[in-house]
C-alpha cells in the first residue's frame, strides 16, 4: 500500500488511492527535496562506489544514469559538511548534565516481591465469578449423577 504523503488536494477514487500520484513539479524541485528512489535498481554501480570511496574522479560518474546519483551524493556531502561546522549552543552540555540523575537507578523489584493490591471492585467481581463457577459445577454434578 502506498500512502500519498504529498497530496495535491484533488479527490481520488479508492482504486487510484492505492497507487502513488504523479506529482507535478518534481523536476522543478531541487534534488534535496525529492525522495531517494528505492527499488529501481538492484544496487549502486561499482563506479559510483569507487567515486564515493575517493578512488575515481567525479567526471567518471557524471555520465548516464549515474549522473543523478552523483548529484544527490554531492548534495549529501555538502550538507554533511555544513552540519559538521555547526557549533553546539553554549549551555547545552550544562543543561544535559543537570538533567541526569545524581544517583544510579535502583534495581526494579521483581514481581513476586511487590505489594499485591486489589481494589474492592476487583474483589467483588472475583467473588461473583467464583460463586458462578461453583453454581455451574454443582448443577453439572447433579445432572450427571442423577
Amino acid at each position: 500500500m502506498f500512502d500519498d504523503l504529498h497530496n495535491s488536494g484533488e479527490a481520488r477514487s479508492p482504486e487510484t488511492a492505492r497507487r502513488p500520484a504523479a506529482r507535478i513539479g518534481d523536476a522543478a524541485r531541487p534534488m534535496s527535496d525529492r525522495e531517494v528512489p528505492l527499488g529501481q535498481r538492484d544496487g549502486m554501480p561499482s563506479a559510483l562506489h569507487a567515486w564515493l570511496d575517493g578512488e575515481l574522479p567525479e567526471a567518471a560518474v557524471r555520465k548516464g544514469e549515474m549522473a543523478r546519483d552523483a548529484v544527490m551524493w554531492r548534495r549529501i556531502n555538502y550538507e554533511a559538511t555544513q552540519l559538521r561546522h555547526l557549533r553546539t549552543p553554549v549551555g547545552l552540555a550544562d543543561s544535559v548534565m543537570a538533567a541526569l540523575p545524581q544517583t544510579a537507578p535502583q534495581l526494579i523489584t521483581p514481581w513476586y516481591q511487590r505489594e499485591f493490591v486489589m481494589t474492592p471492585a476487583a474483589v467483588l467481581s472475583g467473588g461473583v465469578v467464583l460463586v458462578a463457577v461453583a453454581a455451574t459445577a454443582t448443577a453439572v454434578a447433579i445432572a450427571v449423577f442423577r
